[in-house]
């Protein structure tokens, strides 16, 4: 994707969005940080500058403080974080940091 393309969808988009669903590779582009925990997930959803009312919702995340074995979804909102664990599987992609 061309970098202006990338730029004007993190700082004008993004801002004006109820929801978005980045991956951890999309969201460590955007955010040119690593993704390798919740925390780093939060950190991501205050860098991009959501709406109050947003929510961040990332899926496929094998994080650091991901069970063993595991892949989640993590939801982040304004007033309820949530994480639904799934065992991995070699057939879907899981993204590892």
């Amino acid at each position: 994707m061309p970098e202006a393309i990338a730029d004007v969808m993190r700082d004008q988009l993004l801002p004006m969005a109820d929801i978005a669903t980045p991956n951890p590779f999309e969201l460590s582009w955007l955010t040119e940080r690593k993704v390798a925990t919740t925390w780093d997930l939060e950190a991501a959803r205050q860098i991009l500058r959501f709406a109050p009312e947003a929510q961040l919702i990332t899926t496929g995340c094998a994080l650091e403080d991901t069970t063993p074995g595991q892949i989640e979804s993590v939801i982040l909102a304004p007033r309820v974080s949530s994480a639904v664990s799934d065992e991995a599987s070699p057939n879907r992609p899981a993204w590892h940091w």
